[in-house]
């Protein structure tokens, strides 16, 4: 498409999306996506592409404002709302991330993957009686059985993280090579390091498209000094 018509915004937006979640070629992947702004500069998943690529490159500032651009020329979208909060989880500001994730949930309150944020940002602030009707949600999502929501809601503050961290690994498909990062964010949740780290080099040799944005979780931050993960994290060439 692009050789017949280099001024499609669309084409270069989906050129980016092949270059960054298939070959990880970031410079060249923001190349198109700036291409596609200059086109476009309303476009939501345009500026969502360029959040995304300044998050990787650790540019919080411009990842959030590119966000607050996108919501602006698309408030009705869940998805960004949820991912506005998500960016803001990874950049450690957990209070504006929760404003996000509750946001997202006014537009589509059965969104399933804004309770596990939200549960998780609320964890992280200590706020175990604000995680608790987002853990429950998720387990409804789930179709997991009353007396086993009331089970896992039952655990005290002091091991409520882990009891939902090791209930949400166990919904996770051993044999699919997809979430093999999810299942190295809740083991690294966990604290079990060395398997975290086994699935993060395994995720890298897979090219597991999303194992990039996924190791800007926080639950990787006590291993970022590791030379394992040191070792993983330069494969992507961020």
């Amino acid at each position: 498409a692009l050789n017949l018509d280099p001024e499609l915004a669309g084409a270069h937006e989906a050129m980016a999306h092949v270059l960054a979640l298939a070959d990880w070629q970031w410079s060249d992947a923001r190349r198109h996506l700036e291409t596609a702004y200059r086109l476009d500069p309303g476009h939501a998943p345009t500026l969502h592409g360029l959040a995304s690529l300044d998050a990787l490159a650790g540019n919080w500032e411009s990842a959030h404002a590119r966000m607050q651009q996108a919501r602006r020329a698309d408030p009705a979208s869940t998805l960004l709302a949820a991912d506005q909060g998500v960016f803001l989880f990874y950049a450690g500001r957990y209070e504006p991330a929760l404003t996000a994730f509750r946001q997202a949930l006014q537009l589509d309150p059965q969104n399933a993957s804004a309770h596990v944020f939200a549960a998780r940002t609320a964890l992280y602030l200590d706020q175990p009686e604000t995680a608790r009707p987002h853990i429950r949600q998720t387990l409804i999502a789930r179709r997991v059985s009353g007396p086993d929501i009331t089970q896992l809601l039952d655990h005290p503050d002091s091991s409520l993280s882990t009891a939902f961290h090791t209930w949400y690994l166990s919904q996770l498909d051993l044999a699919d090579r997809d979430l093999i990062m999810f299942r190295a964010v809740h083991l690294a949740e966990l604290g079990d390091t060395d398997m975290a780290l086994s699935l993060f080099e395994s995720a890298i040799a897979n090219q597991d498209p999303y194992a990039p944005i996924l190791a800007l979780d926080p639950a990787f931050d006590p291993l970022r000094t590791d030379p394992r993960f040191l070792a993983s994290y330069a494969e992507f060439g961020l």
